[in-house]
């Protein structure tokens, strides 16, 4: 009986390490992701003033002044560094676009002709897809971005859908209990502003 209980000791002590080990294990991931977005927050702020200056630039790359252009090859390089680490999983790729995907989004647009007429001039590929090596980070992952956007859209969409389907239930359900199904239609009409509401809110 001695020996039973005794393992049972082990048992339960190796099973609490084991907890206290996975809620360490994973506060730590917490903290590093939340330490590698802080960095990255801060690079991205570092060229907050360039890129800006950006998008003022003219449609056409062939009007860019000499200066443009160094403006548009640094913030070229240095997004493709933040790209680089995300396409090589070095720093999770969902936490960057959470709050950067526009930016790599706008300024890609912006440079990607011009990029395109430089990987002409170095004899590459135009597009990363087709084998383009110069800022193929960057055009990858502002692809991801777009994507992101586009599933983020359709998530939004579908959550409207939801919030408009249960409230007119909650509204047809509270109206035929507490007030008859004869005034369901100006209860439908607060309906709608709750409906509203919640789009405006989402």
């Amino acid at each position: 009986m001695g020996v039973d209980v005794y393992t049972l000791i082990i048992a339960v002590s190796a099973l609490v390490t084991a907890i206290a080990t996975f809620y360490l294990f994973r506060e730590t991931i917490n903290l590093r992701k939340a330490d590698v977005q802080f960095r990255v927050n801060d690079y991205m702020d570092s060229i907050t003033e360039s890129r800006h200056r950006l998008y003022d630039f003219k449609k056409n790359h062939n009007e860019w002044t000499l200066k443009e252009r160094k403006i548009a090859d640094e913030i070229g390089l240095k997004l493709q560094r933040i790209a680089f680490l995300c396409e090589h999983k070095y720093i999770d790729a969902e936490t960057v676009m959470d709050d950067n995907a526009g930016v790599f989004v706008q300024s890609w647009d912006i440079i990607a002709d011009y990029v395109r007429y430089k990987r002409d001039i170095w004899g590459e590929p135009r597009d990363a897809s087709d084998g383009a090596w110069s800022r193929r980070h960057l055009e990858w992952f502002a692809d991801k971005c777009k994507k992101y956007f586009e599933n983020y859209k359709k998530q939004r969409n579908i959550n409207v859908v939801i919030m408009e389907i249960a409230f007119f239930h909650i509204c047809y359900n509270k109206s035929k209990r507490k007030f008859g199904i004869e005034i369901l239609y100006p209860f439908n009409r607060q309906c709608n502003f709750f409906e509203w509401l919640f789009k405006w809110l989402i």
